[in-house]
């Protein structure tokens, strides 16, 4: 099977694609840092007012099987205007929000730009780079999700200190996208693909990738890594608020260092992928998250909680330019099928780890929400090692 590309794009491809991801992070860096404040406003709970993020989820992973089909009929730079402008209007909904339930159906018009956006930016790195290319390629994006909460988390939380969490929104989310829609339309250039748009071909990648045991397993390895790092993603701002009394300033500093870690976590992986094999790359860290996951949320030691939290970040960054590259390659005809349906297990991961983590943190405790959710990441490193095969190495 032939896995390299002809021709080259151009040197501002993959930035504009870096920015588009780095966007689609900054609606979720703003719900986490600024859950306690959201919550306030409409006096619910704070395990009820996540439940705005699994409703986003639930949306992105049942409309990224849609997108099997509006990829195979849709150019991928198109998709990904559209998912970009759908960011916009949802911080317009999100501002003028005047009710928990308004900013519900707000904030949930992410989960359509996600479904978006996720799949098509990988699509295209398959489509335009050649394959000893394509694992750098995805740390860069990695790299681009990750530096979204190291520049976002200072500038929402100065922004929120000023107007409060609606100005985060009209001053930072809707801006990003907007950039990166003007960038998206004038870098990213108007592929030639083996396309069939058409029913049979539709399905046929569908048949393809469910017969698939190790497309499959890479897709259920996705769902639960995703899953564990939301105790890190979207409870760590909570957790050290609530548990450890520190300040929102402070837990904005967290979010940088771990992104600084994520970002560190990438790069290494980009550069590791090539030298030691897709599906090594995908288990081994994905594994280690998840012990360090359990970890850091069982600890009562403040400094030694962050460490880990750190750690943990680094290698749920490998584990996911392992995990991607390798997804990437199991089916190489439906590309834009496959990833749409990674993303959608992705979109379930989230929804499990947010909706699992809310539940747990209302009937019971953050220790619990550490304990299950990083034994699902312990989870997707076995399944990942015992079931996943790199098509492009011989077992």
């Amino acid at each position: 099977m032939d896995f390299s590309k002809k021709q080259e794009p151009s040197r501002l491809f993959v930035p504009a694609i870096v920015l588009s991801r780095f966007s689609s992070m900054t609606p979720s860096i703003l719900s986490g840092l600024l859950l306690i404040e959201i919550a306030s406003t409409f006096t619910v709970d704070v395990g009820i007012a996540a439940q705005m993020r699994t409703l986003a989820s639930t949306i992105a992973m049942l409309f990224a099987v849609a997108m099997g089909v509006l990829s195979v009929k849709i150019q991928a730079k198109t998709l990904l205007s559209i998912g970009l402008g759908l960011l916009i209007i949802s911080s317009a909904g999100c501002i003028t929000s005047t009710s928990m339930n308004m900013l519900l159906v707000s904030y949930s018009l992410t989960g359509f730009a996600t479904a978006i956006i996720a799949p098509m930016s990988m699509t295209l790195v398959g489509e335009n780079l050649t394959l000893d290319k394509r694992a750098r390629a995805i740390s860069w994006i990695m790299t681009g999700a990750a530096l979204a909460y190291v520049i976002g988390a200072p500038i929402i939380n100065a922004i929120s200190d000023i107007g409060g969490w609606r100005l985060s929104f009209l001053g930072y989310v809707a801006p990003a996208a907007l950039i990166s829609i003007v960038l998206v339309r004038v870098s990213i250039p108007i592929t030639d693909r083996n396309n069939p748009g058409t029913s049979v071909g539709f399905f046929s990648g569908f048949k393809a990738i469910l017969g698939n045991v190790s497309a499959l397993s890479c897709m259920f390895g996705n769902a639960m890594v995703v899953a564990a790092y939301q105790a890190i993603l979207y409870y760590g701002s909570s957790f050290y608020r609530q548990v450890f009394q520190s300040s929102k300033a402070f837990a904005s500093l967290l979010i940088i260092g771990s992104a600084l870690s994520f970002t560190f976590g990438s790069q290494v992986g980009g550069r590791l992928v090539n030298r030691y094999g897709r599906k090594y790359m995908s288990a081994a860290p994905a594994f280690l998250a998840g012990v360090v996951i359990i970890c850091y949320m069982n600890i009562p030691n403040l400094y030694v909680s962050i460490l880990l939290r750190f750690l943990g970040s680094f290698a749920v960054a490998v584990s996911f330019i392992g995990s991607r590259s390798l997804t990437l390659e199991q089916e190489p005809d439906y590309r834009g099928t496959m990833m749409s349906l990674n993303s959608a297990s992705q979109s379930l991961g989230t929804l499990i780890g947010s909706g699992v983590g809310g539940y747990l943190i209302l009937m019971y405790s953050y220790n619990l929400v550490g304990l299950v959710l990083g034994g699902l990441g312990m989870l997707s490193g076995l399944v990942y090692w015992a079931l996943s095969v790199d098509p492009t190495q011989k077992e």
